[in-house]
């Protein structure tokens, strides 16, 4: 009980339910439609990590006590995109570079990746007050390389592969007019396998990348309310 009575609190004190908000918000959309800025090109940037790792050959043969040690911190996620308001969906081109690494028991692990994915996204306004869930697919190519040093050797893998993504997330738009919202991205890539030369074992540097906050704007509506 005590939830929903602050839930109830939150909706009517806030800005979506203000007296003639609804109002407001149809006639900035419909100006938005008159002069051709609802739909167009939006730039968006954040930063992102990545949430889970794939299970790898490596990490199961190889070099077990690395598993809990790879990290791959915070890096940044950068999309162009190109947003249509009907039929409420997106297609971007979508950057991020990634590095992580982990040590133990005198082993190393060091890896780099770089990929650029085209992805379609469809939104879902279900009016919740600003929140619009989407889903998307997509596919990238990418290049990676992975170092694995140790007392007795040190190997070097590289490649560049094509790579799937499945996007899913959320927006934050209360205003679907507005110049600018934020983001939640989630994206997983099933697959992204390294293999060591001689070593018997592969690498998947694949897995699932979480953007909690990605800033996005819309450069047209700046100029034409």
């Amino acid at each position: 009980a005590r939830f929903v009575a602050g839930l109830k609190w939150s909706r009517h004190l806030g800005a979506t339910a203000a007296p003639g908000y609804r109002e407001a918000k149809a006639r900035t959309l419909q100006a938005r439609i008159d002069n051709g800025s609802i739909s167009g090109v939006n730039v968006a940037v954040g930063p992102s990590t990545r949430l889970v790792n794939n299970t790898s050959a490596y990490f199961n043969d190889r070099r077990p006590y690395l598993r809990e040690q790879f990290d791959a911190g915070l890096f940044p996620h950068a999309s162009v995109g190109y947003y249509a308001f009907v039929p409420d969906a997106e297609v971007r081109l979508a950057y991020r570079r990634i590095t992580a690494d982990a040590s133990a028991f005198g082993a190393r692990l060091e890896t780099q990746q770089s990929g650029l994915f085209v992805e379609a996204l469809k939104f879902f306004d279900l009016d919740l007050y600003g929140f619009v869930p989407f889903v998307g697919a997509g596919v990238g190519y990418g290049r990676l390389r992975a170092m694995d040093h140790a007392s007795e050797n040190s190997v070097t893998a590289r490649d560049s592969l094509w790579m799937l993504s499945i996007p899913f997330g959320w927006d934050i738009r209360p205003n679907p007019a507005s110049a600018w919202l934020v983001r939640t991205n989630l994206r997983w890539v099933p697959r992204a396998r390294i293999d060591f030369p001689g070593a018997g074992v592969g690498l998947d540097l694949g897995g699932l990348e979480f953007d909690f906050i990605q800033f996005v704007l819309f450069p047209e509506r700046l100029f034409k309310r």
